[in-house]
């Protein structure tokens, strides 16, 4: 008679830590951290070109990237409020 596998045999066999296995949302949580970590080095990087941008086009680029590092921060919120 087969029983169903122990949570361990699980992780192993799919390639999940453990603590996935037996927590799902502990996978998400990480994932999460690392989306948010993600959008808020956009966020500091869009704004830094944004405030650093020397060119013929300085406000056309300037006008871009201060769009993209507002949206990279409401990005940041969104993904925080989960």
């Amino acid at each position: 008679m087969h029983g169903y596998p122990h949570t361990d045999e699980l992780g192993a066999m799919s390639g999940v830590e453990p603590d996935e296995v037996r927590n799902p949302a502990s996978g998400l949580a990480k994932q999460m951290v690392m989306l948010s970590a993600f959008v808020k080095e956009l966020e500091t990087q869009s704004h830094l070109i944004h405030l650093n941008y020397e060119g013929s086009n300085f406000l056309e680029v300037h006008t871009f990237l201060k769009e993209q590092y507002e949206q990279h921060l409401e990005q940041f919120d969104a993904i925080g409020e989960f």
